[in-house]
């Protein structure tokens, strides 16, 4: 990428170009040049020949866009959420304005309606003034407006005023003047007077009465509109340099002050009584190098579509780096284990008789815990079976023998045997401790003795009561 930043303007009578030096420290004035273009007008050949005469560091540069080819449209669409209205606005200029090239300037959204002011230039005639610097070996990467660089050079050198809330500026020029109120991110107003240097030097008497009528009338219209004070003082900038009397009586009669900037914060160059006129190049250089504000940016049809086939070609070499980095991975890792595979396959090869012994250690421990666990379990459940036979003995009503008992881990499976009465015995066993879950498996028959016989399941639970 370039460390020098490069903006150019060129009009019907002159050409003009900065070149900005970004560093750590802030930013640095290279040079710039103003060129009268003289009765022979431009050409390529001279261009070519000046950019190689005066060392410029490069030739990828910005241009600033002749105001005369501009247009300005406002729109009325529906209250919609920002992306949907994108899309309707896309549709709008497609069927209104197909071949142009548009940027969004300000939205305001109403009660009912959302308000969108464009700036759009006919992508032939933006074709048709690159291809002037193009020709002569230039490569220009994107174009901006003179407001925009306006916008930049004003909230890099100066502080808003106290609460103005926008900076009110007048673009002075051969034949018209351009009024416009701005803050560094909005358009609040602009408005074209067709009254420029060359009718008042004319007659003076007559058309700076007009000028000042007009801008009164802007100025109304402007508050109007957005209910914000008037600054202290408006800027002026542009090509052409107003005198002094004009001056002194447009501030009489207005009672608002001009200043005419004569300086940047930009080291290394001064540009003095050339400032007014260089601060739309300037501001456009410090977005390339700083504010970076893609949507503020015009390009051709056939730029964007080389942009996008860039990033397209971009994106595929990154996913095919990606790729080239993943398989590469993936072929270290399978070395790496490969590697690491073989010096274990080594190193227990020499270890060979200490894993043995150890493995037979291992498996003697282990099997002398699962005795010490069978013997544990040995010892609970005897003493388990010793408490439920108590409990049972506690529990059968006189008479009653059991003549058979299936228990398995805790839970008796079956319980056989004969009572005088049932019924008597599942009574004394619910109320016996521990007893209270078992039940009758199976149906009661009788021997020829007269005794029920009966099968019983159940869970003991010793410690728990019954609810």
């Amino acid at each position: 990428m370039a460390k020098t930043k490069i903006a150019v303007y060129l009009s019907e009578d002159h050409f003009a170009v900065v070149e900005v030096k970004i560093n750590q420290g802030g930013g640095e004035l290279l040079r710039y040049n103003i060129y009268s273009l003289g009765e022979t007008g431009f050409s390529k050949e001279w261009l070519a020949r000046i950019w190689k005469k005066e060392y410029y560091g490069h030739n990828r540069v910005i241009s600033l866009l002749p105001q005369n080819l501009v247009r300005y449209k406002t729109i009325s669409l529906p209250l919609l959420p920002d992306e949907q209205l994108q899309a309707a606005l896309r549709m709008e200029m497609e069927n209104s304005e197909a071949g142009s090239v548009y940027r969004t300037i300000t939205v305001k959204r109403e009660e009912e309606h959302t308000s969108v002011k464009l700036a759009l230039i006919r992508d032939a005639e933006l074709e048709s003034y690159l291809s002037q610097l193009q020709d002569a070996g230039l490569t220009v990467k994107w174009v901006g407006l003179n407001h925009h660089g306006l916008q930049n050079y004003l909230a890099f050198n100066f502080d808003f005023l106290e609460g103005s809330g926008a900076d009110l500026y007048l673009s002075f020029n051969n034949i018209y003047t351009e009024i416009g109120a701005l803050t560094d991110t909005e358009l609040l107003y602009r408005r074209v007077l067709p009254i420029g240097k060359k009718q008042l030097e004319e007659a003076p008497s007559k058309y700076l009465p007009e000028l000042i009528e007009e801008i009164r009338l802007s100025l109304a219209s402007y508050q109007t509109a957005n209910n914000i004070p008037l600054p202290g003082q408006i800027w002026l900038f542009g090509a052409a340099k107003p005198d002094a009397e004009w001056l002194y009586q447009l501030t009489e009669a207005l009672g608002i002050s001009f200043e005419v900037p004569d300086r940047t914060r930009l080291s290394g160059v001064i540009t003095g009584k050339h400032t007014a006129e260089l601060a739309p190049l300037i501001g456009l250089a410090l977005d390339e190098a700083w504010l970076d504000r893609q949507d503020w940016r015009f390009n051709t049809f056939q730029q964007a579509r080389r942009e996008r086939e860039r990033r397209r070609t971009l994106t595929g070499l990154k996913a095919g780096l990606a790729g080239m980095l993943l398989i590469a991975g993936l072929f270290l890792g399978v070395q790496a284990r490969a590697i690491r595979n073989e010096k274990n396959t080594a190193w227990f090869g020499g270890q060979k008789e200490k894993v043995a012994q150890l493995r037979k250690i291992e498996a003697d421990a282990n099997q002398k815990i699962n005795q010490l666990k069978q013997l544990e379990n040995w010892m609970e459940r005897r003493g388990f079976e010793l408490e439920f036979l108590r409990a049972l003995q506690a529990g059968l009503p006189e008479g009653t023998q059991i003549t058979d008992l299936i228990m398995e881990d805790g839970v008796i499976k079956g319980l056989s045997g004969s009572t005088r009465s049932v019924s008597r015995l599942l009574e004394k066993l619910q109320r016996t401790p521990g007893l209270q879950s078992f039940k009758l498996k199976g149906t009661i028959t009788s021997d020829k003795n007269g005794m029920e016989l009966f099968q019983l399941e159940g869970k003991f639970t010793p410690g728990e009561q019954k609810p």
